[in-house]
């Protein structure tokens, strides 16, 4: 290696070495939020589990509006991603980094972080205690059997995020200070089952105050707030209808109306909207919103007739029979939803119209019976002289090409 490169290392690698620190620190408290699951499908359980991914989200915003992952101005602010991702997909730009906020290396505010930090992805440091009494203690245990019930996280899209930025940190790291990723010394790295709800519930109280510390530490409660009402209202948006994907975020607002109601009632707002705007986007997508899809159902049901009465299907066991008396007058002759205009009080009922044929569709021809059974029926083809091959690239219209002289 050269002088000038010799010195371009030296003097990028501490700061480089003290930012990797605290975000491999912080990385390691994020996915620690993660190794932890429901023992049953009980609705406590996950309420608990909800109110936990709550917190990991908080933290989450926290770290990206202090710019936890971003190398020090002094560095760089940019780096160009190796490898494309869903947040970074071109890797011939560089991608800019979010300002890194100077407290962060300032080493009274760092020396607090960093013991908050431990408070929660770690507490069995110094205590005394085997990692699994410490557990127990706030209610956790180790799963007997791998068929565990894992939950996704809260928000899943600010965690891939996250991941991406914490790379590309280690990349610069790399690139400039030649420093590989540090070992992994974190003593929570398995997964652990929900054994006592009540001594859980404290448990995420007191990272619920660790949280909210590493907030007022940095000043940025109302950008948190604010920030975690836009990802619960995120929940509501779809860009494609994914009916899985929307039956999900559903139980996840169910279960995060139930946590905001008590605990975090500024974000009880975001989470009725997100509803509201998911159970609208569920009804014109998957329960025949728009007025063709009401029309196609309507038009199956009356060509079907009565065949379809006597054909039951598993779903249509519950369905309420209707009565003998109502049946004549349910039936509809075909076409009489179709949208007639504006109805006057004092009209005809809709139920005596008659079938009509579509405009169209053109009227129907009525031919001489004679006459059509001369007819040969099907298509008619208009004969071509014997020994003429006709190609489609011999067609002389306008703006035509010949094909021999298009150019590959």
């Amino acid at each position: 290696m050269d002088k000038d490169g010799s010195q371009h290392v030296e003097v990028h690698e501490a700061p480089l070495a003290g930012a990797l620190a605290l975000a491999t620190m912080f990385s390691q408290c994020v996915e620690a939020f993660g190794l932890v699951h429901t023992g049953s499908s009980a609705h406590e359980e996950r309420l608990l589990l909800v109110k936990l991914g709550l917190q990991q989200a908080r933290l989450l915003i926290w770290g990206d509006i202090v710019g936890v992952t971003s190398p020090p101005s002094t560095v760089t602010n940019r780096v160009v991603p190796r490898h494309p991702s869903a947040t970074y997909p071109d890797i011939n730009e560089p991608t800019f980094f979010v300002r890194r906020d100077p407290r962060l290396d300032d080493p009274d505010v760092r020396q607090k972080i960093e013991a908050t930090l431990g408070s929660i992805f770690d507490r069995t440091l110094g205590s005394g205690q085997t990692r699994n009494e410490m557990m127990s203690l706030y209610g956790l245990r180790a799963p007997k059997k791998p068929d565990i019930f894992r939950e996704p996280a809260v928000d899943t899209n600010r965690l891939e995020a996250f991941r991406e930025r914490f790379g590309l940190l280690q990349q610069v790291a790399e690139e400039y200070a030649h420093l590989g990723p540090p070992r992994n010394n974190s003593l929570m790295m398995n997964s652990w089952i929900i054994a006592n709800t009540a001594r859980f519930d404290k448990f995420i109280s007191l990272i619920r105050d660790a949280v909210d510390s590493l907030v007022d530490l940095m000043g940025v409660k109302e950008a948190v707030d604010r920030a975690t009402r836009m990802d619960i209202r995120a929940l509501g948006w779809h860009v494609a209808p994914d009916w899985y994907r929307m039956d999900a975020d559903r139980k996840k607002l169910e279960l995060l109306k139930e946590v905001a109601a008590v605990d975090h009632p500024e974000h009880l707002d975001a989470v009725n909207a997100a509803a509201e705007q998911l159970q609208a986007y569920h009804v014109e997508h998957f329960k025949g919103g728009s007025g063709s899809s009401k029309s196609q159902k309507a038009t199956s049901s009356h060509a079907s007739g009565s065949n379809s009465s006597g054909k039951k299907g598993f779903l249509g066991l519950w369905k309420k029979k209707p009565s003998t008396n109502n049946v004549n007058e349910e039936l509809e002759p075909q076409r009489s939803k179709s949208d007639a205009g504006l109805q006057h009080p004092g009209s005809q009922d809709m139920s005596v119209l008659e079938p009509i044929r579509s405009k169209s569709l053109g009227d129907i021809l009525h031919p001489d019976p004679d006459e059509a059974r001369e007819q040969p029926q099907g298509p008619k083809w208009e004969a071509l002289p014997s020994g003429i091959i006709v190609r489609h690239d011999q067609y002389k219209g306008l703006a035509r090409t010949d094909t021999k002289d298009l150019v590959q």
